[in-house]
């Protein structure tokens, strides 16, 4: 099968390619420095693209949590997603994506995370809720 996801796939040739760095403490991080293609004002990278980011390094953080908690196999959803826009996040310029779980209220886990620049500014701050789903919905799919 394909690994085409447009965050992370390494098969998908238009895709970010985020390669994720998993911390002890549980908290998930990737560095990236994106391009004048991922741009929505010149030299500001995207709004949608730095949200696909940080669902990317959101939802890899809750995935650990659940196969921490209950094993491996378990497949969670976005149920929320909310963003706010501190500072412009430059192309051409790294930037790193880290996310750590806040609680877990089972089914449901709840995780916050951020963009910052080399110096530890904030540029985007995320948080969100994602839904473990129950066995029969994951036989569906």
């Amino acid at each position: 099968m394909a690994d085409i996801c447009f965050g992370c796939g390494k098969d998908n040739p238009q895709g970010l390619h985020i390669e994720y760095v998993d911390e002890p403490d549980g908290s998930t991080g990737t560095t990236l420095r994106l391009s004048w293609m991922h741009s929505g004002e010149p030299a500001i990278v995207h709004g949608g693209i730095q949200a696909t980011i940080l669902d990317e390094v959101l939802g890899r953080a809750a995935q650990r949590a659940v196969a921490k908690l209950a094993g491996e196999g378990h497949t969670i959803v976005t149920a929320s997603f909310e963003l706010r826009y501190r500072a412009p996040c430059p192309t051409d310029q790294q930037f790193t994506a880290r996310a750590q779980v806040d609680r877990v209220d089972w089914p449901s886990v709840f995780v916050v995370g951020q963009l910052t620049d080399p110096d530890g500014l904030v540029l985007t701050e995320a948080k969100a809720r994602w839904r473990v789903l129950p066995q029969m919905v994951r036989d569906l799919a």
